[in-house]
């Protein structure tokens, strides 16, 4: 009883930092990126909640940092699935494509990529509308490869804020 009480005092004590490792890591890609932000643009996205109707909801976090025409980095965690007893957690490389760039007062971008999760290695396809250059909204979809499966999930409404820089 006693070592899977202080087990689950552990899980529930790394998920947390796991996701904060994940951002630091991004940062730290971030700020070796931005000696040639001001000519290439580039866009640091937080995105907190993903709104799902017959879920009511998902409790979800990423952050992204994108060159503008070309790619997208991220790092992601949702505390409404788990991995076992964590929370799913993941980071992605995605290629993007334009819609409406950097120029237009609505941008839009598709993307396509993939990337590792605690679920296993992982597909996103996304679809992304930038209003004003900040609030961002994503359609998106990751589909988990495990053994025997794949396993789609999607996050319509996955909201969040861009800063260019």
């Amino acid at each position: 009883m006693y070592n899977q009480l202080n087990h689950q005092n552990l899980i529930s004590l790394c998920s947390k930092p796991i996701f904060i490792l994940l951002i630091l890591i991004e940062l730290l890609l971030t700020t070796s990126l931005t000696v040639n932000a001001a000519e290439n643009h580039y866009t640091l996205s937080l995105q907190q909640y993903a709104f799902n109707s017959n879920a009511g909801g998902q409790e979800t976090w990423a952050l992204r940092m994108a060159k503008n025409e070309s790619w997208e980095i991220s790092a992601f965690a949702n505390e409404y699935l788990r991995t076992g007893k964590y929370p799913l957690v993941g980071a992605t490389y995605d290629l993007r494509y334009k819609i409406c760039g950097i120029s237009c007062p609505i941008r839009s971008f598709a993307q396509v990529g993939g990337g590792f999760s605690s679920a296993g290695p992982m597909i996103e396809l996304l679809w992304n509308i930038t209003p004003l250059w900040l609030f961002r909204i994503d359609f998106a979809t990751h589909i988990y490869v495990v053994p025997y499966r794949a396993i789609a999930w999607n996050y319509p409404f996955w909201l969040g804020l861009s800063i260019p820089f």
